[in-house]
């Protein structure tokens, strides 16, 4: 009997609902290497003014609640992700520029949530969340991002090989924990 080939299995949500038991899994909040990573990011995105921001796969609101936009949206699989970035939002004086909401990247639509001025994704684009499907996640994000829009991807180099159909305005590879991190900002 021949061999069937399945696709790649993808994390469920339940399995990081799980992971985000406790509210920074990852150590973002205490962790250098990662406040170096936001600021690159920060400082990497072209002056303008962006009204509406996403980022897809915010996790506990690390990156989403230093942002740039008069609205910015933050999804994730996970609930109890989202949860933990409400929460952290609502703390804040400017808590009415953020939306957070359970979404996972497959299921992202600009009917759902419009178009954005800038889309960010970090540590998303690995197999365990996308399996193949890098050809849709391109798709998603075509729809999502305006025209003359701004695309953050910020990846763990080796983890993440594909790349976007997108005019490239910056690149940089640094080191992260114990593995480099590839940072392009693209425009559509």
């Amino acid at each position: 009997m021949p061999r069937v080939v399945t696709s790649m299995a993808i994390e469920p949500a339940s399995k990081l609902d799980t992971f985000y038991a406790v509210e920074d899994p990852w150590n973002y909040d205490t962790t250098p290497d990662d406040s170096v990573r936001l600021a690159r990011l920060l400082s990497a995105l072209p002056n303008r003014t962006y009204d509406r921001t996403l980022e897809i796969g915010c996790g506990n609101g690390f990156v989403t609640l230093n942002l740039p936009g008069k609205e910015v949206v933050g999804l994730d699989i996970s609930e109890i992700a989202v949860e933990w970035a409400r929460n952290k939002a609502a703390k804040r004086s400017d808590a009415d520029r953020f939306l957070f909401d359970q979404c996972s990247l497959f299921d992202l639509s600009s009917e759902r949530y419009g178009q954005f001025d800038l889309v960010v994704i970090c540590g998303v684009l690995y197999p365990q969340y996308v399996g193949r499907g890098f050809s849709l996640v391109q798709i998603v994000i075509d729809r999502l991002l305006r025209k003359h829009g701004i695309l953050a991807s910020v990846h763990i180099d080796d983890w993440c090989p594909w790349r976007f159909p997108y005019t490239l305005l910056n690149a940089d590879l640094s080191p992260y924990r114990q593995y480099v991190h590839r940072l392009e900002v693209m425009e559509k």
